[in-house]
């Protein structure tokens, strides 16, 4: 029977998928998703069930961000978000995979991240601090998908200082679904005043911005 260190390089080849993550997603979720479809694999358990107890830890952590378990909800964020990379990276490591369950995946994220950028600006005032991260959340979703990811094949190249890290495979910045969200959940949990939800917000505009002006400097001509 392989150990995990015999299978980690091809589990992680199967969890990264040859694209770039964030620094953080890739230093603290990969190494424990790796681990996570090396035990689902050896146990048999179907990705479903790995996709069931992500949706299950998504209502957890519902509950405990709405009753103000800020600690809890943040474990379980941390939980789902593992849970998350991992149901995918054993459907393809078991080669179990299927439109259906990438649907279905997709559609867990889309239902946990609205309802948590929701949350979020409902706790941290939705008419001050709470309103301006739901509009950037919601701002960056749009524009990234309906603007920048489209474009994105297209370009003629990077920026110098991106492209240093993206050819090691991490992406510098402070993007949805996943990094402004984790960093916002973990100032909740830490009890640092509210306000400090300001700096994983305006980080996401500054990555939002950097990522247009890239669009923008390196397309090519006639590409609107």
């Amino acid at each position: 029977m392989t150990t995990f260190k015999q299978e980690q390089e091809a589990i992680t080849d199967v969890l990264t998928g040859s694209r770039c993550y964030y620094a953080s997603v890739r230093l603290l979720v990969h190494p424990m998703s790796a681990r996570t479809v090396y035990w689902a694999n050896r146990w048999g358990l179907h990705p479903n069930i790995v996709s069931l107890a992500c949706a299950f830890f998504s209502v957890v952590c519902f509950y405990c961000f709405y009753t103000e378990h800020f600690m809890a909800a943040f474990i379980f964020f941390y939980l789902r978000t593992v849970l998350d990379y991992a149901d995918g990276a054993l459907a393809r490591y078991a080669k179990k995979f299927s439109d259906l369950g990438k649907w279905r995946d997709r559609s867990i994220d889309e239902v946990f991240y609205l309802g948590l950028w929701l949350l979020i600006a409902f706790k941290a005032g939705i008419t001050g601090l709470g309103g301006y991260f739901l509009f950037s959340a919601l701002l960056y979703r749009c524009v990234t998908d309906l603007y920048i990811e489209p474009r994105l094949p297209l370009l003629k190249g990077r920026a110098r200082v991106k492209k240093f890290f993206l050819d090691r495979g991490i992406v510098v910045g402070c993007g949805v679904f996943t990094v402004m969200e984790f960093w916002t959940v973990f100032i909740f949990a830490i009890g640092l005043d509210r306000a400090y939800i300001l700096i994983p917000v305006v980080l996401s505009n500054l990555d939002l911005l950097y990522r247009s002006y890239e669009i923008v400097k390196y397309k090519p001509k006639g590409v609107l």
